[in-house]
């Protein structure tokens, strides 16, 4: 009867000391976590000063451009005052030269070759237009086909410029039949003529006869050609 009661207390004791012994050498929950806890902080520490360190070689980047930003700025300030400098002369001389050198060929040689406009009152001749042709004139006796092409413009006095416009706008059809009768009419030595001196009186005359006075001072060419067909 002793014997089995020695035998549960002795296995109890021993199960006892075990309990003991794990509670002792085996660390808790709250241990696992505070030693978890005490192992990220030197790695996040780790991780942490390499990206510090990153952003600070940006800042240090950011710097620098900055820095060439405002060289760039300041030399670009410095091209443009430059360049204002170099204008300032070159606008000294255009006006200088516009109001003097340029100012007298400007005067002279412009005004010799500039059309001066209908009724403006100068004095001088003025052009009217009497318009362009293309014609087809045929020769019988030669048999020959000819297409003729020209631009007619007259010159009038330019007191007259107003009634001879008003005149031509009235009578601009019965104008262009004269003028293609006496081209048809002419013989093939008129239209080799090279100043077509023949060609230019007749038109003249029978273009002021058409306007009822000698208002019609000349007739040109402007543009004159012909092509055997």
């Amino acid at each position: 009867m002793v014997k089995p009661i020695l035998v549960t207390a002795l296995v109890a004791i021993v199960i006892l000391t075990e309990c003991v012994l794990a509670y002792m050498l085996i660390p808790s929950a709250a241990d696992v976590q505070a030693r978890l806890e005490s192992h990220d902080v030197p790695a996040a520490d780790a991780h942490g000063e390499p990206k510090k360190d990153d952003h600070g070689a940006h800042d240090a980047h950011g710097a620098k451009d900055d820095g060439h930003a405002k060289k760039d700025a300041h030399g670009a300030s410095s091209h443009a005052k430059k360049d204002a400098h170099a204008a300032k002369p070159a606008a000294k001389a255009a006006a200088h030269g516009g109001g003097g050198h340029g100012g007298g060929h400007g005067g002279g040689h412009g005004a010799s070759t500039a059309k001066v406009p209908a009724g403006s009152g100068t004095g001088g001749e003025v052009e009217v237009e009497l318009g362009k042709f293309n014609l087809m004139v045929h020769e019988p006796a030669s048999n020959v086909t000819l297409r003729v092409n020209f631009h007619l413009v007259a010159t009038v006095d330019d007191a007259d410029s107003g009634e001879v416009s008003h005149l031509l706008e009235k009578n601009q059809h019965r104008m262009r039949d004269q003028i293609i009768f006496e081209i048809r009419n002419a013989q093939m030595s008129d239209l080799t003529d090279p100043g077509l001196g023949l060609i230019k009186r007749r038109i003249l005359a029978k273009s002021n006869d058409l306007l009822g006075h000698a208002l019609l001072r000349n007739v040109v060419f402007s543009e004159f050609s012909f092509i055997e067909q």
